[in-house]
């Protein structure tokens, strides 16, 4: 690979800038949905924590993450902390 074929560091960094964006926008819209889910389960008495539902997720991560040549180690990793955000979300509702 030659030098000139790789863009400059300023654009790879705007680059970087608009995905970091796109993917906060995603994680924003995510949690939005994850709140109703949670005033749901309050309202139906269900609890917090789904141990399949979070199983059959770690499952399709995995997938996701070898399909898109991510390390799905690191994409369980943030999956684990979203969804350990989720269910003390979920409980904080299910409390009040």
């Amino acid at each position: 690979m030659q030098k000139q074929d790789i863009p400059q560091l300023e654009e790879l960094r705007k680059e970087i800038d608009r995905i970091d964006n796109a993917w906060m926008e995603l994680l924003s819209e995510r949690f939005k949905v994850t709140e109703l889910v949670g005033k749901r389960k309050a309202l139906d008495n269900i609890n917090p924590v789904d141990e399949g539902r979070e199983e059959r997720q770690f499952k399709k991560m995995e997938t996701l993450a070898v399909d898109k040549r991510v390390d799905p180690e690191l994409a369980k990793k943030i999956l684990r902390l979203i969804i350990d955000r989720v269910v003390e979300n979920h409980k904080d509702i299910a409390s009040k």
